[in-house]
């Protein structure tokens, strides 16, 4: 059985020299019953003494190289020894409190776009970082961030200046008094329509999983979608259609319109009644959250609950911090990382969405 933590190499007596990493471990190798793995290029440019005799000895010298180790099954394995830190954020308007969907977050060269729901989640090797946050439709944010916690950034709506207007003695020119008239009203009829929780739009109608991933609507109608809060920032969507059109259409597992798309896995045929739960895809899952209830000793509690909708067999699962253990299990790093994050019930689909952007690497 080799001894793999306090063996020494028969050596001739010499002034010390370095070597890489990778002619040491070669010569361990050669001369005693011992096995490695790792990067080639990570153990040729790290240099160390030609006089280490032991595991222990080189352990001290790995750190230098921003190298570490580990034996799994008697293999001394070594992998490049990042520290990385979760950067987690959540981005709004700043009039509205609504959250903002492709949201350009810029760290160095790396670029990542906010999901519907308005979160990033980017992975650096510094406890602080600087982004870029912009939106066509808002300002730019330069911002030093903290990965310690996680961050609610509002963006500013951007003031577009209108055209200049031709004034005729001391009155407007008269169409365009009209028009100016006209198109005030309807800027505010429609931000009264989403203050209100209700907006009007051209919506694309859903009946599965495979016709929404394909892109394939059953129909398509214009119509008010109607926000409602359900308590705990959970907001559930419905659509006003009437009886005889909610008949015509049938069953409805989602539907999308400019900012997004909405699903009920339960797919009820369509009224004004059903409910609908903002959604996005996460690699083989769909996410989204909706109101769930617990009773204890008589109460009941409300609570809200992340739900994972399998592509591939259509089943629903609770997103829990077990599940994600599950599914990201494969991936080490990440699960030693949240394994060791604060507040990990908050970020289970942040980690979900980074575990699949590191697969696609």
């Amino acid at each position: 059985m080799p001894l793999l933590w306090s063996f020494a190499l028969a050596q001739e007596s010499s002034a010390q020299e370095n070597v890489s990493l990778k002619e040491l471990l070669n010569e361990w190798q050669r001369n005693n019953d011992f096995e490695y793995s790792g990067r080639d290029d990570l153990l040729s440019q790290c240099m160390v003494p030609d006089s280490v005799h032991s595991i222990d000895e080189l352990s001290k010298h790995l750190s230098s190289c921003k190298l570490a180790y580990e034996l799994r099954n008697g293999v001394f394995i070594i992998f490049k020894n990042e520290k990385l830190y979760s950067l987690v954020g959540y981005v709004k308007d700043a009039e509205t409190g609504m959250p903002i969907p492709n949201v350009t977050v810029k760290l160095g060269d790396i670029g990542i776009t906010t999901s519907n729901d308005g979160y990033f989640f980017l992975i650096t090797n510094d406890t602080f970082a600087t982004v870029e946050v912009s939106h066509v439709s808002y300002n730019a944010q330069h911002l030093k961030l903290n990965t310690s916690i996680d961050h609610h950034i509002e963006l500013v709506p951007r003031i577009i200046t209108l055209a200049e207007v031709v004034i005729v003695g001391n009155s407007i020119n008269s169409s365009e008094k009209s028009n100016n008239t006209s198109e005030k009203s309807n800027n505010t009829s429609e931000k009264s329509n989403v203050l209100n929780g209700r907006r009007i739009s051209q919506l694309r109608l859903f009946r599965n999983i495979n016709d929404l991933l394909n892109n394939r609507p059953s129909d398509e109608i214009s119509t008010f979608v109607n926000e409602r809060k359900q308590g705990l920032d959970i907001t559930y969507y419905r659509l006003e259609v009437s009886k005889k059109r909610g008949r015509e259409i049938g069953r409805v597992f989602a539907f999308s319109d400019e900012t997004g798309f909405y699903i009920n896995p339960l797919k009820p045929k369509l009224h004004k009644r059903t409910n609908f739960f903002e959604a996005d895809t996460i690699g083989d899952f769909i996410h989204f959250i909706e109101m769930a209830s617990v009773t204890t000793l008589g109460n009941t509690y409300p609570y809200p609950e992340k739900k994972l909708l399998d592509i591939r067999s259509g089943k629903v699962k609770s997103l829990t911090r077990s599940l994600l253990r599950e599914l990201i299990a494969d991936d080490q790093q990440l699960l030693e990382m949240f394994n060791n994050e604060k507040g990990k019930s908050a970020k289970l689909a942040s980690y979900l969405r980074e575990y699949y952007f590191r697969k696609k690497m």
